[in-house]
């Protein structure tokens, strides 16, 4: 029990000794006889200690304890946000890049106008095809009557101004106002009532020209003459069509103070649809309005 109290004790003198050395030495760099003493007292692994600690010094490196490698905090999400932060950074980049392609994309431009563009003042609609069975007649139509059976006779009648045929065997026979092929079955009844045994073919021959008013945002707005065959967007086109601020959805088709129909060339353009554009007929006006908003 003496013995290992005596050993602590020493231990402690040894510690307390190698303490003292190291801040005598630090403090100066020179040894002393009484520091010499004290180091030859110490035991070979502390004198090496102090050696290691003098060396050290003398260099001018001092090893210093090792820094923790710092860590990368991440900031918490927002409470109010409740996308992740990577789909936030994605909508962010994209809608970037939508911003700086909107900024170099050229500006729309309406496209129709061009449909128009050299057109010929003679423009006009053909006058030798088939006629609609729907087609009204009107003063200035030529109307063909082929008769045979007992004789053989060909008339060429012209539509007077009070909207009459004057058929030399037959008298005056009204037809204005009537469809091509309500005015054949009446000419035909009457040739069977009156004349016995024959027969007739009725055809149309010249058909009358008409006036129609062309108003609005066009090129050259102004009253026309246009044949009765003329739809709407023949009448457009001797115009010269629709200019840059009018529209082309929404052209309209006045007849006696009330709109008839409303005619939209982008059916026209984008479909082949011409269900819209009708046949136009005397006093008719086609207005195109502004372009909307």
């Amino acid at each position: 029990m003496t013995i290992n109290k005596q050993s602590g004790l020493v231990l402690c003198l040894a510690g307390i000794i190698l303490m003292l050395c190291l801040v005598t030495i630090s403090a100066a760099q020179t040894f002393t006889a009484e520091q010499m003493q004290r180091f030859e007292q110490l035991t070979p692994e502390q004198q090496a200690r102090v050696m290691g600690v003098i060396g050290q010094e003398k260099t001018g490196r001092v090893d210093e304890p090792a820094l923790e490698e710092p860590q990368l905090v991440m900031p918490l999400p927002s409470v109010s946000d409740d996308k992740p932060e990577a789909d936030r950074n994605s909508t962010d980049v994209k809608n970037a890049v939508g911003d700086e392609t909107e900024k170099s994309r050229p500006p729309l431009k309406p496209f129709g106008y061009d449909l128009f563009a050299g057109v010929p003042t003679t423009f006009a609609p053909a006058t030798d095809i088939p006629i609609d069975v729907d087609y009204v007649l009107g003063p200035g139509d030529t109307v063909k009557i082929q008769l045979f059976g007992k004789s053989n006779a060909e008339y060429s009648l012209v539509v007077s101004r009070e909207g009459r045929l004057h058929f030399p065997k037959l008298g005056p026979i009204s037809v204005a106002g009537m469809t091509f092929r309500e005015m054949q079955d009446v000419v035909k009844t009457q040739i069977e009532k009156q004349m016995i045994g024959e027969q007739a073919v009725i055809t149309l021959g010249a058909l009358r020209s008409i006036r129609v008013f062309i108003l609005g945002d066009v090129n050259q707005p102004g009253s026309y003459t246009v044949s009765a065959l003329s739809t709407m967007t023949n009448a457009l086109f001797v115009s010269g069509g629709v200019n840059a601020i009018g529209s082309l959805r929404n052209i309209q088709l006045k007849r006696r103070g009330k709109v008839i129909t409303h005619l939209d060339l982008y059916d026209l353009l984008l479909h082949g649809d011409t269900g819209n554009d009708v046949r136009l007929q005397p006093g008719d006006v086609i207005f195109v309005p502004p372009l909307s908003g």
